[in-house]
């Protein structure tokens, strides 16, 4: 049986692959998802970036359709020299928080085909390629 060997070009795509799909993930499932879950980790990553001078802070709503729940956030951010409250978009503070949660998963991805790669069925140990 002859061997075949990973082309480098393969493993470049599907990183690139992991990488995209890895900001697809940290837009709707960290900073959409986790935010409105979680609204005090977007306060926290995105209130450098969209309230400098400020207090971000956040109200969270939850409607009821039927049998579902809906949950979403507004922030606010309340400027300490002025004293004024803007309503901040929330589409703006999630695109912001989301290469922060894009890098995770994308991490993660790397961990597990690094994983993959160099376990004992992986091509790095079949006469394949080496990661790095």
């Amino acid at each position: 049986m002859k061997t075949r060997k990973v082309k480098p070009k393969w493993l470049i795509l599907g990183i690139a692959v992991e990488l995209l799909f890895a900001i697809v993930m940290g837009y709707t499932g960290g900073a959409l998802g986790i935010g409105a879950w979680y609204p005090p980790v977007l306060t926290f990553l995105a209130r450098p970036f969209v309230c400098p001078n400020g207090e971000m802070t956040y109200t969270q709503h939850q409607s009821q359709i039927g049998s579902e729940t809906y949950t979403t956030v507004s922030f606010f951010c309340a400027d300490e020299q002025t004293g004024e409250t803007i309503t901040l978009d929330p589409d703006k503070v999630a695109l912001i928080a989301t290469p922060f949660f894009s890098v995770l998963v994308f991490a993660t991805f790397l961990a597990i085909t690094y994983g993959y790669w160099y376990s004992g069925v992986g091509p790095a140990k079949n006469e394949g390629l080496y990661l790095w």
